[in-house]
């Protein structure tokens, strides 16, 4: 396998990495793996920039820019994912604690006896005609 072959292969395997790794449910948790692929997709954009891909023609540049703006795009479409997953977990937590607190308000009621009640329990609008 020669040096263009190899790093074609490669290219394609990060790619095929990334499409794996967004697919895998809860994979914004995982802080290393999601810094280890930004960080590959950063470092492969970058290599195809400076050095190209091995075994291309000096002329075909603008393919190498091409496959480095690939790269770039999954860092800013990961980042997207990552963020909406956090927040997410940030709604869904601020829920439970919302949930948390009026279950904890219905409990004192039930055992202080309903004490925190209104008196004046004949207001009843009754249906709406």
């Amino acid at each position: 396998m020669n040096d263009g072959t190899l790093g074609f292969v490669t290219l394609i395997g990060l790619l095929a990495l990334n499409r794996l790794v967004l697919s895998i449910a809860g994979y914004g948790t995982w802080r290393a793996l999601f810094w280890g692929i930004q960080f590959l997709n950063l470092g492969a954009s970058i290599a195809l920039i400076i050095w190209g891909l091995p075994g291309l023609p000096p002329g075909f540049w603008l393919v190498n820019w091409f496959i480095a703006l690939l790269f770039m795009w999954h860092i800013v479409e990961n980042n997207g994912k990552r963020v909406k997953h956090l927040r997410q977990n940030l709604a869904g937590a601020q829920e439970q604690r919302e949930d948390d607190d009026r279950r904890s308000v219905l409990r004192e009621r039930m055992r202080s006896g309903g004490a925190d009640e209104p008196a004046d329990k004949t207001t009843n609008p009754g249906p709406p005609a």
